[in-house]
């Protein structure tokens, strides 16, 4: 996997490209539903973050984690049909974003995920996420997402 920076230009192909089930997932928490736009500024406005690309340079996956509130970091991601060229590099990569953030002071780092998105649930479990709550019908049109955290203790423990 090749890493490249954290930009508009890099978000926008990620977001216009996404799967249908991360426009979905992401389009459930948004007003008005997902505009490829408005994700990719979010994710190129992330203080953290990484963008995985496949060998010939395409990006395939976008990562990013931003302070919600003081203290408390979202984490999210969006990939293309291209992911699985990567899959296990964006893994590892995905696995030291917890102690990156946490590191930079935050007291928690949270991730939401639909009920219906296992593998962004094993993805999260991979990197010490433990679940800590069922947000039943929390996104738009009824859909149930899980909320996944990290505290210091989760990292560092």
């Amino acid at each position: 996997m090749r890493l490249l920076p954290l930009s508009i230009e890099h978000a926008r192909h990620v977001c216009y490209n996404a799967i249908d089930a991360d426009r979905r997932e992401i389009g459930a928490l948004m007003w008005g539903g997902w505009n490829s736009d408005r994700v990719a500024a979010g994710f190129a406005a992330c203080r953290v973050g990484f963008v995985g690309a496949c060998d010939d340079g395409v990006p395939a996956a976008i990562v990013g984690a931003a302070e919600s509130w003081p203290g408390v970091w979202t984490v999210g991601m969006v990939s293309t049909g291209r992911l699985r060229e990567i899959a296990w590099d964006v893994v590892r990569r995905f696995r030291k974003l917890p102690r990156i953030i946490l590191g930079l002071g935050a007291t928690r780092a949270q991730a939401f995920v639909s009920a219906d998105n296992t593998a962004g649930q094993k993805l999260l479990a991979l990197a010490g996420a433990r679940r800590e709550a069922l947000l039943d019908a929390y996104g738009s049109g009824g859909v149930d997402f899980y909320l996944y955290k990290w505290r210091p203790e989760d990292v560092h423990g």
